[in-house]
């Protein structure tokens, strides 16, 4: 795949909040000890950020096969695959460093106390409950706000059209 493409697929996973432009996941805070660190890590792996990581690489895989496709005008079957084998990999082989980022802010959000009472709650049946069911929430919330997203833009587009043409855009 030509270099091009993935940064236009990159780009467009950015805009889709995908993932952040310009943010990278290896900048973790050298000022946390490592009792913060490590309480941070397994806070985040309570809270279910490899779910999120997961979601997130398959929102990307998405737009990466629909890239790539458009841009070598192949049918998205047939990109798929070839994303899957050569593409994914990679990407998952770099979620260790997406989670580190993540625990990192967690780290400076919260002292090693907040963190250990934090992680006590996960391991109460409520906690448990919420653990069990982010996954799914999560998912939901992301399905929610596309559709949000969409009918709202779409609203909006429509209705300030005539606005947009007064000022020399046309909406397609």
């Amino acid at each position: 795949m030509r270099k091009a493409a993935l940064r236009l697929a990159l780009a467009g996973a950015a805009s889709l909040g995908l993932i952040a432009p310009g943010a990278r996941a290896d900048d973790v805070s050298p000022s946390l000890s490592t009792e913060q660190m490590q309480l941070a890590t397994q806070l985040v792996q309570a809270i279910g950020i490899q779910q999120v990581a997961d979601a997130a690489l398959q929102g990307l895989k998405l737009v990466l096969v629909q890239s790539i496709a458009n841009n070598n005008k192949q049918p998205p079957e047939k990109v798929e695959p070839v994303v899957d084998q050569v593409l994914m990999p990679d990407l998952r082989a770099e979620e260790p460093k997406f989670i580190a980022a993540v625990a990192a802010l967690y780290g400076q959000a919260f002292t090693a106390d907040e963190m250990k009472e934090i992680l006590v709650f996960y391991q109460t049946p409520v906690g448990q409950k919420l653990q069990s069911l982010q996954p799914m929430l999560t998912h939901q919330m992301v399905e929610a706000g596309h559709a949000w997203i969409g009918q709202a833009g779409e609203e909006v587009l429509r209705a300030d059209a005539g606005k947009l043409a007064a000022q020399g855009l046309k909406i397609d």
